[in-house]
């Protein structure tokens, strides 16, 4: 698959209701889509969040790196499939995760619509699995994030990331399993945003399974560069640990809030 064109283009939108996490509270939305074009003329996209508490990516650094780094080495060039892509990108520039993941989102919806596939047949689930979206919830009350919840249910989403940590542990768990009595058929993901230590994260797992809590992942309990205790938890833990921002991997989040084609009219 060769890639064509490479534009970048950004938005910054309110939110609705403010949108809390253990690290920041946040009014508005802010960030760069990518969108790459291949010689078939399909156009993929992708999506670039600064954050510069979490990743160390800033506006500036996004701009910068797929402007003059990574755009100009890639158009032109043919890729085998996204793990080429993914090497030679990392071959390009090192950190610049932000930057780095929008490039990748953006061949894999290359190679997705070259192939007149979709992601799951792509990946080649295997048949009875799927990828479930999953829609956040902020941090909040227990009623005011079981509302939210049940609208949520009604509009088909039966998979939940939670937001935590902001209480104390015992808290966290009461809370999840508030949420848990008052709703059917629904599994957690949980974010930490890096608000926990070694202690707490061990008894949250502990108290969460011991509860038969529906959770799938949890996401970053323990901060960035805390690889040895991650080390000792993936051999403790009962729930699979994400840990993508000390790895260096990029928060990969939807761009439903604006109108892409809107942000192309205008983009360089």
């Amino acid at each position: 698959m060769k890639i064509v064109d490479c534009k970048l283009a950004h938005y910054s939108v309110s939110l609705k209701t403010t949108f809390k996490t253990a690290l920041h509270a946040q009014n508005f939305a802010n960030g760069w889509i990518v969108r790459l074009k291949s010689e078939m003329g399909n156009y993929g996209y992708g999506e670039a969040i600064p954050s510069l508490r979490v990743t160390g990516d800033s506006d500036a650094s996004i701009f910068g790196s797929l402007k003059e780094i990574i755009f100009p080495a890639i158009i032109g060039k043919n890729f085998e499939n996204i793990g080429k892509l993914d090497d030679f990108v990392s071959k390009l520039i090192t950190q610049n995760s932000a930057a780095r993941n929008a490039v990748s989102e953006g061949t894999l919806d290359l190679f997705i619509k070259d192939e007149g596939t979709n992601l799951e047949s792509f990946f080649n689930l295997g048949k009875g699995k799927k990828f479930e979206t999953d829609y956040t919830l902020s941090i909040n009350n227990e009623l005011n994030m079981l509302n939210e919840a049940k609208k949520l249910s009604k509009k088909g989403f039966s998979t939940l990331k939670i937001k935590l940590g902001d209480d104390l542990i015992e808290k966290e768990v009461q809370k999840l399993v508030y949420l848990n009595d008052h709703l059917e058929n629904i599994s957690f993901r949980i974010d930490a945003n890096q608000a926990w230590n070694l202690r707490g994260s061990l008894r949250f797992d502990q108290l969460a399974f011991e509860n038969r809590l529906p959770i799938e992942t949890i996401e970053q309990p323990l901060p960035i560069g805390f690889e040895d205790e991650y080390s000792y938890l993936i051999g403790k833990f009962h729930f699979p640990i994400k840990y993508e921002y000390s790895s260096s991997k990029p928060i990969g989040n939807g761009c439903s809030i604006v109108s892409i084609g809107n942000l192309f009219s205008k983009a360089s």
